[in-house]
């Protein structure tokens, strides 16, 4: 009587090789009320980047399209942000087999508060200041140079001049009476008022 006997192999997977794409990483991010700042580490990658961003009611859009050489940093501005809104980001890099996308970044923009008047230089002045003040956006704004009465002796629109620190020169005109005057901030229906002095 013959016995038949079975040998069973276990075959252990041969490890390969396999080349993991290296993909750039975000080094900073930088918000305030008009733009964000974003720079990225792109080390060992060269290629064409598409700087992608989308709102949470709008779908990705490229922002603008980039060649990098694998050793500079990649930085992008983007000024066309609103204030108290929400936005991401990401690289798109092309290749042969197709387009990858780096992680999102998400960046909150901050809110400018309130209207505000940093000063008048000279201060007294003969007839001309140049005002120092911060606005809420871009939107319609202007200067205004009133006596105590409250009557407006000259306006000066600085619409369009987005947020941050600004300057803007206000003059008064020749033959204004020395005294004091109030500087008036419009803007949205809000006021910010500062007050200067003519001397001859």
């Amino acid at each position: 009587m013959s016995q038949s006997s079975s040998v069973i192999i276990w075959a252990a997977p041969f490890p390969v090789d396999v080349a993991t794409p290296v993909l750039p990483s975000l080094l900073s991010v930088n918000a305030s009320a008009d733009r964000v700042v974003l720079v990225w580490d792109v080390s060992g990658v060269a290629g064409t980047a598409s700087i992608e961003r989308h709102a949470e009611d709008e779908d990705w859009s490229v922002l603008a399209t980039r060649t990098i050489n694998g050793r500079d940093p990649l930085s992008y501005e983007d000024t066309s942000v609103r204030p108290g809104h929400r936005y991401f980001y990401r690289l798109g890099l092309s290749s042969d087999a197709g387009v990858t996308f780096t992680a999102e970044t998400a960046v909150s923009i901050p809110v400018v508060s309130r209207l505000a008047l940093d000063g008048a230089a000279p201060n007294p002045a003969s007839r001309a200041f140049t005002v120092t003040f911060r606005l809420l956006d871009s939107a319609p704004a202007s200067l205004e140079l009133m006596d105590l009465a409250g009557r407006v002796i000259t306006r000066e629109s600085v619409a369009g001049r987005g947020l941050g620190l600004q300057t803007a020169r206000l003059d008064a005109g020749a033959g204004i009476p020395p005294g004091v005057y109030f500087i008036r901030l419009l803007q949205h229906g809000h006021a910010a008022i500062s007050r200067v002095a003519v001397a001859h």
